[in-house]
C-alpha cells in the first residue's frame, strides 16, 4: 500500500517548519487584503454617500440664498410701485418664487417683523446710510429650499425698508457736485452726490458732517474737464461729526479735523493710489468721506422716468396710486393752481376744470395794432376800492375784470396757436381745493372775488396783474401784467458789448403769477371753504402750480400724439464759441461727460427750438426771433404780454408767521412745474441768524413752519428787489442793489449741465457749484443772504434753461453767504409736507435655521 505524501517530512523537523508557516502567512495575507478591500469598498460607498449628501445640501443652501435674493429684489420693486404696500401685497410675493432646476420651496414668505407695516421713525442701523433718520419698516423673509436628494435648508433674513427724506441732507445732487467757492465757506449737514464730488475751492471749504459720492472724490480737475489750478484751497473734513471748528482757516486746530491734500482723492493721483485712498477714507477719516457709496434715487426712477417728473402734470391715463403717479406733487397737493391757453388740455389733466361756470374762468388778450398799446396795454375798468370784490368773474362775456392786455405792434393772429379765436388769446385759470372727503372742488371764483391785482386788492390770494408804473389818462390802460427781467435767462453772454442801454432780450422777459402766502393762510383759517381743505393727510398743506401758457406741443417728443410736457423748448442758447456774440446757431453745442450735448437738457437727443416761435409776438416783433439777441425797450418789455413759454410763480408776503400750517404744526410746501421766485423774507424775519448762541452758532427763532419749495428753478429776490429796475438795468447788476434778506425753506430745483469749451474761462460751462445753486439777480456785494434749509438738485432745469454766468456782473454779484442746514429736518415730524423719499431695501443680517435638515 502506498503512503500518501502529505508534504511533511517526518524524518526531519527542520524541513517541516518553513513550508507550513508559508501557507499560513499566505492565508493571513489574503485575509488582510480581503479585509482592506472590504474596508475600502465600505469607505468608498460611505464617502460617495456623504459627498452626495453634502452636494445635495449645498444645492439646497444656494437655492435658499437665491430665494432670499429674489424676495429682496421683489420687495424693492414693490416699494417702487406702491408707497405703502399691504400685507396682501407681501403675501402675493409668495407666488413669485424663483424657478431653479431641481429646487422646490416649502416656505417662501416675507412678514412684518413687529407685526405691522406702518413705518416708524427710527435711525438706520446698517449700510452706507447708517445714522440717518428715516421711516423704517422692518421685515423678516424666510425660505426653505429642498434639493433633489431631499436635503432642506431654511434661511432667514432681516430687512429694513428705509424711506429716507431727501431733506435730511445739507446738499444732495443727482449729478456731479462741485465746491469751488471763492470765499471761505462752512457747510453743515450731510453731502451726497449720485455723481462725482469735486472739492476744488479757491478759499477754504469746511465741512461738518459726512461726504459721500456714488462716483469719485476729485481734487485735481474741474467738472468742465479743465485743471483745478487756482482752485486748490483747503478742504477741511471732520474725522467725526462736528469735528471741524467753524470757518477753518489755514491750520487744523483739532485732532478731529483734517485737510484733504490736493494729491489726495479716490482717483489714482500721485500719492493717492486706490489702496492708499481706501485706507485714507476708511481709517484716517473714519469713513466721513467716501466714494463708491450707494446710489440714492427716488423709487420710480428708471428708464424714461426721471426725477423731474415729481413737478410735472401727469400724462393722460397715468395711475395716481402707483409708480410715478405716487410721487407727483400734482397728486399729493390739496390745492392746485393751473393756467393754460388750451382749455381742452386743462380739462383733460383736471376733469374738475371742465365746467366753465364753476371751475374755469378765463381772461382775454386783445390783439391790437395801435401805437397806444405799445407802452400801455389796455385793461377793462374796475373799481379799486371796496372789499371783498363780490361778483367779479374771471370770464369772457360775463363781468370780467381781468386785464385785456393788448399786444404791441402789429401781430399776426395766425402766428399764435389754435386757442386764438376772434382776435383773442385766452387765458384759462382753474383753482381746485381738496376737501376732507378727498374731493377736489372748484374755488376759482371764491379766490378771484377777493381781487387779483397786487397793491390794489389787499385780500387777493393770486395776483394776476399790477398797477401800471406809468399812469395813463385813460384808466383802461392803468393795469399791467406782472413782468420782470431775468438776466440769467435773457443774456447769452456775461458782457455788455453791443447792447443798447435799457434794452431787454425777449428770452428773459418773464411773466409772473404771484401767490400771496399770507392771504392764502388768511383764507384757509377764516373762510368756510378754506377750513374744509384737507390738512390731515399731509400734516399741513401742499400747493401745486402749473402755468403752461405760451407753451407749445413738444415737437421732439417720441409719443404720438405729441403733447405739451412741461419743457419750454428753449435749448439753443449756449451757441459756442464763447468768444462769439451768442447768436443762436441751430446746432448742438457743448460737450458733456454723460453722453449728451449740453443744450439737450431733457436728454431726448434733439435740440428743442420750437419754444422760440412766439416769444416776440407779444412785443410786435412777429415770430421766430433770436430769443437772446432780439431786444426791446424796457417800456415795451415791462408793459406787454408774454406770448411764449416764459411764465413763473412768485411767492410774496411769506414772512415769519404767514405760512399756512396745521394749527401751528405741520407746514407748507409749494411745487411748481415752472420756475419760482421768492421775494423778500420767507418763513423768517429781519434779525434771524444774527445773535450767537452758547456754542457760537447763530440762532433762528422757533416761529416758523416746516417749508419747502420744489420747482424747475428757484431764484431768491431780496427785500430791495424792484421789478422796474430789472428792466431799466437789464445787464448791470450794480444798479439792482440787494439788501439783507432771510429765507428758511428746503429747496429742490434744477441746475445746468456742465460742458467743455476750449479756451473759455475755468468757470464757463460749470453749473455754478453748491454756492450758486440758489439763484440771484441782484448786486449782493457785502450784503448777507441768510439761508437755512436743505438744498436738493434732482434734475437739470428744463424750463429756465439760461446757463450759469459768473465772469462779469451782468446777472448778479454774489452775497455773503450765511447758509445753514436746518437741523429741524433731522426729526421726521418736522419735515415739510410731501417731502420726497428715497426708498432703500437693506439687508441688516440673517442666519441659517439648523433645526431644519
Amino acid at each position: 500500500m502506498r503512503t500518501l505524501n502529505t508534504g511533511f517530512n517526518t524524518g526531519s523537523n527542520q524541513n517541516v517548519q518553513p513550508r507550513g508557516f508559508a501557507l499560513i502567512s499566505v492565508l493571513l495575507l489574503l485575509l488582510i487584503v480581503s479585509a482592506l478591500a472590504v474596508s475600502v469598498s465600505y469607505l468608498t460607498i460611505r464617502e460617495k454617500k456623504v459627498s452626495g449628501s453634502d452636494r445635495d445640501n449645498n444645492v439646497a443652501y444656494y437655492g435658499a440664498e437665491g430665494g432670499l435674493e429674489k424676495i429682496s429684489s421683489d420687495l424693492t420693486y414693490l416699494y417702487q410701485k406702491k408707497m405703502s404696500p399691504t400685507q396682501a401685497d407681501l403675501s402675493a410675493l409668495s407666488g413669485t418664487m424663483p424657478t431653479l432646476p431641481g429646487i422646490t420651496f416649502s416656505e417662501y414668505k416675507v412678514m412684518p417683523t413687529n407685526g405691522t407695516l406702518t413705518p416708524v421713525s427710527a435711525t438706520i442701523t446698517a449700510g452706507p446710510n447708517a445714522g440717518l433718520n428715516a421711516l423704517l419698516v422692518r421685515l423678516t423673509s424666510s425660505v426653505i429650499a429642498q434639493a433633489p436628494g431631499a436635503s432642506q435648508v431654511r434661511m432667514v433674513r432681516n430687512l429694513e425698508v428705509a424711506l429716507i427724506p431727501v431733506f435730511q441732507f445739507g446738499m444732495f445732487s443727482n449729478t456731479d457736485l462741485t465746491f469751488h467757492n471763492g470765499k471761505a465757506m462752512d457747510f453743515y449737514g450731510r453731502v451726497h452726490t449720485n455723481g462725482s464730488l469735486y472739492l476744488v475751492p479757491q478759499a477754504t471749504a469746511t465741512f461738518h458732517d459726512r461726504l459721500s459720492a456714488f462716483g469719485e472724490i476729485i481734487r485735481q480737475s474741474m467738472p468742465t474737464g479743465g485743471s483745478s489750478a487756482g482752485y486748490q484751497g483747503n478742504v477741511a473734513i471732520p474725522t467725526q461729526a462736528n469735528g471741524c471748528p467753524s470757518l477753518q482757516a489755514t491750520a487744523v486746530s483739532t485732532t478731529f479735523c483734517r485737510f484733504l491734500a490736493i494729491t489726495e482723492g479716490s482717483l489714482p493721483y500721485s500719492g493717492s493710489a486706490p489702496l492708499t485712498w481706501s485706507l485714507l477714507s476708511s481709517t484716517t477719516y473714519n469713513s466721513m468721506v467716501i466714494n463708491h457709496a450707494k446710489q440714492l434715487t427716488l423709487p420710480f426712477v428708471s428708464g424714461n422716468a426721471q426725477p423731474v417728473e415729481i413737478i410735472r402734470l401727469p400724462p393722460v391715463g397715468e395711475s395716481a396710486t402707483e409708480g410715478v403717479g405716487l410721487s407727483r406733487y400734482f397728486n399729493e397737493a390739496q390745492i392746485r393752481v393751473l393756467l393754460d391757453d388750451d382749455y381742452l388740455a386743462l380739462g383733460t389733466v383736471a376733469p374738475e376744470c371742465k365746467n366753465l361756470e364753476d371751475g374755469v374762468h378765463y381772461g382775454t388778450v386783445e390783439l391790437d395794432t395801435t401805437a397806444q398799446a405799445v407802452a400801455h396795454p389796455k385793461v377793462t375798468v374796475y373799481p379799486t376800492t371796496g372789499s371783498p370784490f363780490t361778483g367779479y368773474k374771471f370770464a369772457q362775456g360775463k363781468t370780467g375784470k381781468y386785464a385785456n392786455w393788448k399786444l404791441s405792434g402789429a401781430p399776426d393772429v395766425s402766428l399764435l396757436n389754435t386757442q386764438t379765436t376772434a382776435g383773442y388769446v385766452h387765458t384759462y385759470l382753474c383753482v381746485l381745493g381738496k376737501n376732507t372727503a378727498g374731493v377736489f372742488v372748484p374755488i376759482t371764483n371764491e379766490w378771484l372775488t377777493r381781487g387779483f391785482e397786487s397793491g390794489t386788492h389787499p385780500l387777493a390770494i393770486l395776483h394776476l396783474q399790477k398797477p401800471a408804473t406809468v399812469v395813463n389818462v385813460d384808466p383802461n390802460y392803468n393795469s399791467w401784467p406782472i413782468n420782470i427781467y431775468d438776466a440769467r435767462e435773457g443774456e447769452y453772454r456775461d458782457t455788455t458789448t453791443g447792447k443798447a442801454a435799457s434794452t431787454c432780450a425777449i428770452n428773459g422777459i418773464m411773466n409772473l403769477v404771484e401767490l400771496d402766502v399770507g392771504m392764502l393762510n388768511n383764507w384757509l383759517v377764516n373762510s368756510t371753504t378754506g377750513k374744509s381743505i384737507d390738512k390731515v393727510t399731509q400734516s399741513g398743506y401742499i400747493l401745486y402750480f402749473s402755468d403752461r401758457r405760451g407753451m407749445l406741443v413738444n415737437q421732439n417728443l417720441a409719443v404720438i400724439p405729441k403733447v405739451k410736457n412741461g419743457v419750454s423748448g428753449l435749448e439753443d442758447l449756449i451757441n459756442l464759441p464763447v468768444g462769439g456774440p451768442g447768436a443762436f446757431n441751430h446746432t448742438p453745442d457743448g460737450t458733456t461727460s454723460n453722453g449728451f450735448f449740453a443744450e439737450d437738457v431733457d436728454h431726448n437727443g434733439q435740440i428743442d427750438r420750437w419754444g422760440e416761435q412766439y416769444l416776440g409776438v407779444g412785443f410786435g416783433l412777429g415770430a421766430w426771433k433770436d430769443p437772446g439777441q432780439t431786444r426791446v425797450s424796457a417800456a415795451i418789455a415791462e408793459a406787454n404780454i408774454v406770448a411764449g413759454p416764459r411764465h413763473a410763480l412768485r411767492l410774496v408776503n411769506g414772512a415769519s408767521g404767514n405760512l399756512p400750517s396745521n394749527n401751528g404744526a405741520g407746514g407748507f410746501s409749494v411745487a411748481s412745474e415752472q420756475p419760482v421766485y421768492i421775494w423778500k423774507n420767507y418763513n423768517a424775519t429781519n434779525g434771524d441768524d444774527t445773535v450767537p448762541d452758547v456754542d457760537g452758532n447763530f440762532t433762528w427763532p422757533s416761529s416758523h413752519r416746516a417749508s419747502s419749495v420744489v420747482a424747475d428753478a428757484v431764484t431768491l429776490l431780496s427785500n430791495n428787489w424792484d421789478d422796474t429796475k430789472s428792466f431799466t438795468s437789464p445787464f448791470t447788476s450794480g444798479n439792482r442793489n440787494a439788501t439783507e434778506t432771510w429765507y428758511r425753506t428746503a429747496i429742490a430745483a434744477g441746475k445746468n449741465q456742465t460742458f467743455s469749451d476750449a479756451g473759455a474761462t475755468v468757470n464757463y460751462g460749470g453749473d455754478g457749484g453748491v454756492h450758486n445753486f440758489l439763484r440771484y439777480l441782484e448786486d449782493w456785494s457785502n450784503v448777507t443772504s441768510h439761508y437755512r434749509g436743505s438744498m436738493v438738485s434732482f434734475y437739470y432745469s428744463q424750463y429756465a434753461t439760461g446757463i450759469y454766468k459768473a465772469v462779469a456782473s451782468t446777472v448778479y454779484s454774489p452775497p455773503v453767504r450765511s447758509y445753514e442746514f436746518d437741523t429741524d429736518f433731522l426729526n421726521n415730524s418736522n419735515l415739510p409736507p410731501g417731502t420726497p423719499m428715497f426708498r432703500d431695501v437693506e439687508n441688516v443680517g440673517g442666519h441659517q435655521d439648523f433645526s431644519v435638515q
